[in-house]
């Protein structure tokens, strides 16, 4: 259970683009957390305060200096791409960054090593599962699917919601989620409202 919760969802979102302070808006509004995977040359992070302000409440994770192919890297290059990527993002969120998104979801044993390395313990990759269930490696977390993907799999995961189907995580850049988010939105505070009707008491 999270938080007396049965179902979990994760939302994770690539590249820092300027479309987040938007999308964190949405999330800020409904309540929902996000995971924000960023380089070193994001267009959100240019100014380091005011990037401080846009992901306040959510998790700032990494996603290398320059978004390069890490199973084409050698070591040094994976370390460097990764611990000071964290470095810098550490210094605008004030925390410990221990996540990751794998750039063009390219990876390998090397990568991860490196990973671990860096004081890396999760990286998200784009190999979409199609089903509820957790990670079986965090160093390759597959999620669920990519929000595109994601009407099909949400109607089904949002029809059990008292099944053992306990958990979903979706990617994407925040460019093309507002359709999706607000479908799944809308979903969430229907179901509410009906599971807040009290039934009628047998005489």
């Amino acid at each position: 259970m999270w938080n007396g919760k049965m179902k979990a969802v994760t939302f994770s979102y690539d590249d820092g683009i300027r479309q987040d302070k938007r999308l964190v808006e949405l999330f800020n509004k409904y309540g929902v957390k996000g995971t924000f995977h960023l380089n070193d040359d994001s267009e959100t992070i240019k100014d380091k305060e005011k990037a401080r302000e846009i992901y306040s409440g959510h998790e700032i994770s990494c996603h290398t200096c320059r978004h390069g192919w890490l199973d084409n890297m050698p070591k040094s290059s994976l370390i460097n791409e990764i611990f000071e990527n964290r470095r810098m993002l550490e210094e605008i969120a004030g925390y410990p960054v221990v996540g990751m998104s794998y750039p063009s979801g390219a990876f390998s044993p090397e990568a991860e090593d490196a990973l671990a390395a860096c004081g890396i313990v999760y990286s998200r990759t784009v190999v979409s599962t199609h089903n509820f269930s957790f990670p079986k490696k965090f160093l390759e977390w597959h999620p669920t699917c990519h929000h595109k993907d994601a009407m099909p799999l949400c109607e089904r995961f949002m029809a059990n919601l008292d099944s053992g189907v306990p958990f979903t995580s979706l990617y994407g850049t925040a460019l093309s989620i507002f359709s999706f988010l607000v479908f799944l939105i809308q979903t969430i505070e229907s179901r509410d409202r009906k599971s807040e009707i009290p039934s009628a008491k047998t005489p």
